[in-house]
């Protein structure tokens, strides 16, 4: 909880809100705490009361409840304190025992009332063995660290996007899938690619990259200019045309500034339509760079 100094009083955060959730929900519901990030070293004094025989969760207000079941998620433990290690169970988990392809089995199971093709785990994990060594090549670099799984999470992410809540674009042939496919592997696994600076164009190495390994744009060609990030999917059709092919209208008024209109780039047009995609399904966004 966030005490504030100007009102004078304590301001819940998410942590007592959910406890106070589990702690007016029936005795027969089985309530969880999981945390997901690398460990800091001052957790085990934030959670020292629950890892200890009390299994109290206490907020900086003095506020507490019963707790006794809490999982936490890391990569690694360099951070962590022996004796914050000693009094959890550990259990490792390795990259052979869950990696993409359980990611993407588990989607492709997750999603069986949408009518999604089998046949498309086959295309999603053949997309998915070649990206994971084209993120290896040296000459490109990501605005944040990332891997395989960070990658597949992503364009899975925009799959569910793309379906919606009721599977809107399901029912389309094996051929129009396999375009919302290669969309979301597009994004998934090249969004996040630095932009260029002056001698190397790292989209567009992204772009020969993915022209020699697949030759197509899931089963529609490639044109011949452009990259793949410069061009929209119009699903129903199979076409692929470029972000707001030319800029939008500007209608002017005798009382209108010229320092105050907005023309829609391109680059304005693909942003937008990536944002409308995640802010429909009520996902948070991140958005990095200097502009």
């Amino acid at each position: 909880r966030a005490f504030g100094s100007q009102t004078g009083r304590w301001k819940s955060g998410p942590d007592s809100n959910q406890t106070r959730i589990r702690r007016g929900s029936e005795d027969d519901v089985v309530n969880w705490i999981v945390i997901d990030g690398e460990i800091n070293p001052e957790w085990p004094l934030l959670f020292n009361f629950m890892l200890d025989e009390s299994q109290y969760f206490l907020t900086g207000c003095g506020e507490h409840s019963k707790c006794k079941r809490l999982v936490f998620e890391a990569c690694r433990l360099d951070s962590s304190s022996p004796c914050f290690v000693s009094r959890c169970g550990v259990l490792y988990v390795s990259s052979s025992q869950v990696n993409a392809k359980h990611l993407i089995q588990s989607w492709i199971t997750e999603h069986a009332d949408f009518y999604i093709d089998s046949r498309l785990k086959t295309v999603i994990m053949n997309y998915v063995a070649v990206l994971s060594e084209i993120l290896c090549h040296k000459e490109l670099h990501f605005l944040f660290p990332t891997d395989e799984m960070v990658c597949c999470a992503s364009m899975l992410r925009i799959m569910d996007c793309l379906l919606g809540k009721e599977g809107r674009y399901s029912k389309l042939d094996i051929g129009a899938q396999e375009m919302m496919i290669a969309f979301a592997c597009v994004w998934g696994f090249g969004g996040s690619i630095m932009c260029s600076n002056n001698s190397i164009d790292r989209k567009r190495i992204f772009h020969n990259l993915w022209k020699e390994s697949f030759g197509k744009y899931g089963s529609t060609d490639l044109p011949q200019d452009g990259t793949v990030f410069d061009f929209d999917c119009d699903f129903l059709t199979q076409k692929l045309h470029r972000w707001n092919s030319g800029p939008s209208p500007v209608r002017q008024t005798d009382f209108s500034s010229v320092k105050s209109m907005i023309v829609t780039t391109c680059n304005q047009a693909c942003i937008s339509r990536l944002l409308s995609l995640h802010t429909s399904m009520g996902l948070p966004i991140l958005i990095l760079g200097k502009a």
